[in-house]
């Protein structure tokens, strides 16, 4: 679930709510990790997704930043028609692929091909499907680098935002900004291998510069458009903005006559941001700290998977396992869990429950 325009409203409305900082902020902090958007990053720049994740792992090493690893699951019900609509996109786009196959395969002119084949490459990275093997092979690795991994039975920005939201994690590395619109404390976006720095989005923070609560907050992600609903028609974001800071909910702006033509079921999508049915098994996560990692194994599935050069990887098992004496040791919180499923704000003088029951 994409929230239309909120990184925009953001950078528009928010001084401190979005900044870029260096990783080295965050030592010793655990993040869950929303692992099938890396794998689309990696698969799209077409390059060996086991690469991306090793050297992603090296990363929170470096830093010495815990990961959980989350894949995805199903996704609710109410997405379908945005699925839907997703496979009838990439259904097109692989029948002109096709066609286009034949095309450079009868051409016999250098400019044609270059042409034809700019064409295809772009047509892949739109098509791109992370499939089982794909995450089987991840898990391999994982395994044998001796790193958490969960495979939810939901979507994993829900998964991870609902960890983030009970105190399980520090916050959430995703490029999907509904991580933010589901509670998450901390999320890190525009994460890459190349850069020590990333853009972290501290909710309390935006919060307080939107002049919000959460409850606010919510309804505005809501009306702005998403996965589940459009946009109300006739408005731009930032009318929105201005009306849910004077309505304070999306009733309010009923009553007052604001959105007669617009069709959306918002207690139920509340809902689903609100990760009212998301369930988390605490011993699920805690027998994840007990994996040990395969160096002998490694190094083979490495030879066989990747293609970084032997001599590389293997510098980089020697910086993660040995000279840096470093563990992926299980976080404070874990130790001395607290099932706490609320976000205070330091802004706001009311709470908001993230999970079920938020009264509206």
């Amino acid at each position: 679930m994409g929230i239309k325009n909120l990184n925009t409203l953001i950078e528009q409305h928010s001084k401190n709510g979005k900044q870029r900082i260096h990783l080295s902020k965050y030592q010793g902090l655990t993040f869950a990790v929303d692992t099938n958007v890396y794998l689309y990053k990696y698969l799209y720049g077409k390059s060996n997704h086991i690469d991306g994740m090793f050297f992603m792992i090296n990363k929170f090493k470096k830093f010495n930043i815990v990961p959980i690893f989350i894949f995805d699951g199903k996704p609710p019900n109410e997405k379908s028609e945005t699925l839907k609509n997703r496979r009838l996109i990439k259904n097109k786009l692989e029948e002109k692929l096709s066609q286009l196959k034949i095309k450079i395969s009868n051409a016999d002119n250098d400019d044609e091909i270059n042409e034809l084949q700019t064409e295809i490459d772009n047509i892949e990275k739109k098509i791109i499907y992370v499939n089982k093997v794909v995450i089987d092979k991840t898990k391999e690795l994982f395994d044998l680098m001796g790193v958490m991994y969960i495979s939810a039975d939901c979507e994993a920005e829900h998964y991870c935002s609902k960890l983030c939201n009970m105190n399980f994690v520090d916050g959430v590395v995703s490029e999907d900004m509904d991580t933010i619109a589901c509670g998450s404390k901390l999320v890190i976006r525009n994460f890459t291998n190349r850069d020590d720095c990333a853009e972290s989005y501290v909710l309390n923070e935006i919060l307080y510069d939107f002049n919000m609560n959460y409850k606010n907050f919510i309804d505005l992600c809501i009306i702005l458009g998403n996965d589940y609903n459009h946009r109300p028609r006739g408005y731009i974001p930032n009318e929105l903005f201005k009306l849910i800071i004077k309505y304070k909910s999306i009733e309010n702006m009923v009553k007052n006559g604001l959105l007669e033509n617009w069709s959306c079921n918002y207690e139920k999508i509340r809902q689903i941001i609100c990760l009212a049915e998301i369930n988390v098994d605490s011993t699920t996560i805690l027998n994840q700290y007990s994996k040990k990692p395969n160096l002998t194994l490694l190094k083979l599935f490495l030879k066989e998977n990747s293609t970084i050069d032997e001599k590389t990887y293997l510098h980089r098992i020697n910086l993660i396992y040995f000279q840096q004496n470093r563990k992926f040791d299980a976080p404070r919180i874990l130790k001395n869990p607290k099932f706490s499923y609320k976000m205070y704000s330091k802004y706001n003088t009311d709470t908001s429950e993230t999970s079920v029951g938020l009264n509206f």
